[in-house]
């Protein structure tokens, strides 16, 4: 029975940790309160400055995008405005009024006693 009761002794040292063989070296350094705020502090405002470049760079981005898609669209209406100017012109021509007028209306070029000349 003595000797179950020193191996229990044994174990209790272990656990304890009276035994110097499995004891540090060197404590384990302990932060102060003050330092602590300041890594928070610092932690946080690392994070902080990673959002804002974040969101800016999204910013940037999204705007770019924007003017891109706003140049597109400048494109094509300089394209619909050109087209536009030249459907004016065709329907503005001479040409296309003389025979609208004769086919179309049965209209005939004035003859010399229904001109007037106004002074």
């Amino acid at each position: 029975m003595a000797r179950n009761n020193v191996r229990t002794i044994a174990l209790d040292k272990v656990l304890l940790g009276d035994n110097r063989r499995f004891a540090s070296a060197s404590p384990v350094p302990q932060i102060g309160a003050a330092k602590m705020m300041v890594i928070i502090v610092l932690l946080a405002g690392l994070v902080f400055t990673g959002l804002l470049f974040t969101w800016s760079h999204l910013q940037y981005l999204e705007l770019s995008s924007q003017i891109s898609q706003t140049y597109n669209d400048q494109k094509e209406l300089h394209n619909l405005n050109r087209k536009l100017r030249i459907e004016l012109m065709n329907l503005k021509s001479l040409a296309r009024l003389e025979s609208l007028a004769t086919e179309n209306f049965s209209m005939a070029p004035p003859e010399s006693h229904q001109v007037v000349n106004l002074r």
